[in-house]
Parts: structure tokens; sequence; C-alpha cells
């Protein structure tokens, strides 16, 4: 799929549309992702090589899979590697669900695996059940609400105008499909979000990522 653009709705506007990759771990909401970015005005190509990257404006690590097995690919490929200097290069980045967990240092998803370690944090499960014993649904799989990580970022009209999610407020509804979620070291959410007794990072902001 390496070059390949993916149903763009503007093939007049092509050179002046932005060019974003879409990294290929070999599973993925691939279409899904290619096509929200072509909606956007965006070009979009899968990424299956490390040159794939090389001219994108920005760069997705996008969703669905399991941790290890992504990891493995994306090694195999040599795009991990590809990723680091990627991001050295100051260019945005994006991870979306299990795209945000593997720039995390590693997971405990089936397993211990390492992670890209762009991100300090860990990928650890939902607990099983509630202090009082009571038994709580894995994966968690709803629409649910965001809100600031800082409470003072609450009280303004436009908590996030700076960020991706410019527009949206506190108490904002997304939809969620996960088992596992990320615990951040040494870095803030962007928002977050709870589910029984546990309040996780629902997006976070760090440098270029």
């Amino acid at each position: 799929y390496k070059g390949v653009i993916c149903l763009d709705p503007y093939p007049e506007q092509e050179s002046l549309a932005p060019l974003v990759a879409v990294v290929d771990f070999g599973c993925g909401n691939l279409y899904s992702v290619c096509r929200a970015c072509n909606v956007a005005g965006l070009r979009a190509t899968l990424a299956t090589t490390p040159d794939a990257l090389t001219n994108a404006s920005a760069v997705i690590i996008p969703g669905v899979g399991a941790f290890g097995d992504a990891m493995h690919t994306l090694r195999k490929r040599g795009l991990d590697v590809a990723i680091w200097n990627y991001v050295a290069t100051g260019r945005p980045v994006v991870g979306i669900c299990l795209g945000i967990q593997l720039l995390m240092s590693d997971s405990y998803e089936f397993g211990h695996y390492n992670g890209l370690g762009l991100v300090p944090g860990t990928v650890v499960r939902f607990p099983s059940s509630l202090a009082n014993g009571t038994r709580l649904r894995i994966p968690h799989v709803q629409w649910n609400t965001i809100h600031p990580a800082m409470p003072n970022c609450g009280t303004s009209p436009r908590p996030w105008h700076t960020t991706l999610l410019s527009g949206l407020v506190s108490g904002d509804y997304m939809y969620f499909v996960h088992s596992y979620y990320v615990h951040l070291e040494n870095a803030e959410p962007l928002a977050i979000t709870s589910y029984g007794e546990t309040t996780f990072c629902a997006a976070l902001q760090y440098n270029n990522i």
C-alpha cells in the first residue's frame, strides 16, 4: 500500500493538501483513519516502510489490535526507529486507541512488552471488580464524558482551544472501547475519564505527540 492515496475526495487539490502517513502495523482501523483524514481535507497514505514517513506533514498511529503483535510488526518493518526519528523532527505524531498505548514505555496486555518509549508511561488493565466486590464489566464499551485534567482549566469555556481537542468542552462525550489504559509517569493527561473507580488518561499532549 506504500504511497497509495486513500479515497481522496479532492484530487484537484491533491498537491496542496498536507500529507499524513498512517502507520500500518498489520492490523488497525486503517480505512476509518484514512477516510477521516480525507474528509478533513488531508491526503492519507498507508506507511508500511520507513521511507513512507519521510515527507509526511504528520504521522498517525491508529488503533485496534494487540500491543505485542503491533510492536513486533513495527520492529520487523523498521517502523519503530522511523517513528522515533520522525518525532525528533518536531512534526506532529498522533496515536489513537492502541496507537497511544504503543507510544508508552511498556504494556501488560497478554504479557509484558516494551513499547516505543516516546512517552513515559505503562499500559495497564482495568480492575475486574470494585472495592465492594462488585464485578466491573470489561472492556469499557460506552459513550463517556471527558474532562480537563487540570481543575483550573475546567472553568474555561474553551479549556482545550490550543490542542487537538479544540472546540470541545468539559463533559462532552466520546466513545470508548478498551480493556487497557495508559498510566502516565511525569506527564499530565490532556483529558481524563472515569470508569468504575478508575480515573484514567483519555487524551494526552506530550511535546509534539
